[in-house]
């Protein structure tokens, strides 16, 4: 048996010396092995991401001040409250129904159909409210109950058990991470050099090295950059995203060494931080410039905070430290509908599984652009035989991505209700509001009808007015980056390390 982290069986059978587990990697990098060809890697390093910009030895060269260290970081299980759980049946149709707790419902679908060759139109996913999956359920189980489903011609339904969900999941990979920082005497940051192996277990299909080296430069400018980042296959389970994947580690890395460059210049850890913090439109290490992006109101936010204040003020067993952090987001294509029903209320309609309140965001968005009160909303996640398309809900990206197209959904449907109300009260629509429930003119609101008496002249037989629903669609092009900085007051146990938070405030 090999212990969890070894290389895989094929490495060891055909490498004579380090092997190819993260350790053996991170020495055959330190050594300089990872030339642009690669030959020199071990086999089961499964990619290589290059993140090159200036000259990285000069700018190291002309710095005040240089500090670099190695930091391990373990895998991490997400610990959902509600483990994997699925159920399976074929109708009486042949279409495969599959009822599962998953994150998204298309790319289940499509997953399933590629992975028992079955038509799109053969297979339909029912989202079912999630009991927290933290970035872990993505098509992960559903197989084993489809496959004995399609076997038996009978239902099948599989939950795992919390010991089951421990050893047979996708948590967060490990990695190993070097990094060196440098920056002159006045706080300016000139070089960053990072070497990142992440742990990919079985899974060859994707990696987060990509990710993990873009962001460990943080929301930061630097002068010249070498990042690079590897992916490397092990015996491990599998392993999958837990809460902005690769992110964490990044920080933790980067946020460690910020605080050993500003204790060896003497400048304040935050003040370091705001000097370099990245605004609109300087180009990061992606290549790209960065969109709005609040790095410098975040640190000023936690600068300004009475707690940094008393950092220099408390016993000898407490401290207060700070660390800031950024995601990029993520984009998809969505679409939703509103529908308002004979009562004058409405319905959202999406195929978004509801993470994080989103659906509470989203009843928000389609009240305020309609003209009702958020109670008068509700939102439903549809499954893939009758859902508008949506993306999974993951990527920090569901509100900014399927928000645009509720609002434009929600607009629609209103369009549609002026145009009724308009021939109700004759009115131009264009002079007329919708507040409340209560479509009125403009400056004579005694001139009034609600959306639920027109909908219920629209909803009935022989009715004359369209339904009042609205389709909405969106495709962002541009993402919107997120910063966050935490500030922590702890007590520390000399003698057990206990840590004891006295406080903690996040901007």
């Amino acid at each position: 048996a090999m212990e969890p982290g070894a290389p895989l069986a094929r490495t060891v059978e055909e490498s004579d010396d380090e092997g190819g587990d993260l350790e053996s990697v991170h020495a055959q990098v330190d050594k300089g092995q990872d030339d642009d060809a690669g030959e020199q890697l071990s086999e089961n390093v499964l990619d290589r991401v290059k993140r090159e910009r200036g000259d990285v030895a000069a700018a190291f060269g002309a710095s005040d001040a240089v500090v670099e260290g190695t930091f391990r970081t373990p895998w991490v299980y997400q610990a959902y409250i509600e483990p994997q759980v699925c159920t399976a049946w074929l109708e009486p149709s042949g279409v495969l129904v599959v009822s599962t707790s998953t994150q998204g419902s298309f790319v289940t679908r499509r997953e399933l159909a590629r992975a028992f060759d079955l038509p799109l139109d053969r297979v339909r996913v029912i989202a079912e409210p999630l009991g927290g999956a933290f970035g872990g359920k993505f098509a992960l189980v559903e197989p084993l109950a489809v496959g004995a489903a399609l076997a038996l011609g009978r239902p099948v339904r599989l939950v795992l058990t919390r010991s089951e969900d421990f050893a047979a999941t996708n948590p967060a990979s490990a990695q190993v991470t070097h990094l060196k920082v440098g920056a002159r005497a006045d706080g300016t940051f000139t070089a960053i050099k990072a070497r990142m192996i992440v742990d990919r277990g079985t899974n060859a299909g994707w990696g987060v090295e990509g990710g993990t080296s873009l962001l460990v430069a943080g929301p930061y400018r630097w002068q010249a950059h070498d990042l690079r980042g590897y992916g490397v296959q092990t015996n491990r389970f599998t392993f999958g995203a837990y809460r902005a994947p690769g992110a964490p580690t990044a920080a933790y890395a980067l946020e460690s060494l910020l605080d050993e460059l500003a204790q060896k210049l003497g400048l304040d850890p935050i003040e370091l931080r705001l000097k370099n913090a990245v605004v609109e439109g300087d180009v990061g290490v992606s290549g790209s410039p960065f969109p709005t992006i609040g790095a410098v109101e975040v640190l000023e936010s936690l600068r300004e905070h009475p707690l940094w204040a008393r950092r220099d003020s408390l016993p000898d067993d407490e401290g207060v430290g700070m660390a800031a952090g950024h995601w990029p987001g993520a984009m998809e294509p969505a679409s939703a509908v509103c529908r308002v029903d004979a009562d004058g209320t409405m319905t959202v309609v999406t195929s978004v599984a509801d993470m994080s309140g989103v659906n509470s965001g989203f009843a928000v968005i389609a009240a305020a652009a309609f003209g009702l009160q958020p109670d008068q909303v509700r939102v439903v996640t549809a499954d893939t035989a009758s859902a508008p398309y949506a993306g999974a809900s993951g990527g920090s990206k569901v509100t900014y991505t399927v928000g645009p197209a509720v609002l434009r959904a929600a607009e629609a449907a209103r369009e549609k209700l002026l145009a009724a109300a308009s021939q109700e009260l004759e009115i131009a629509p264009d002079d007329l509001e919708v507040v409340d429930g209560v479509v009125r003119a403009v400056g004579a609101p005694d001139r009034s009808i609600t959306v639920q008496e027109v909908a219920s002249k629209a909803l009935r037989f022989g009715g004359r007015y369209e339904p009042i629903e609205g389709l909405g669609t969106s495709a962002q092009t541009s993402g919107a980056p997120g910063v966050a900085a935490h500030l922590s007051h702890v007590r520390v146990d000399r003698e057990t390390g206990e840590v004891t938070v006295l406080r903690h405030v996040i901007a």
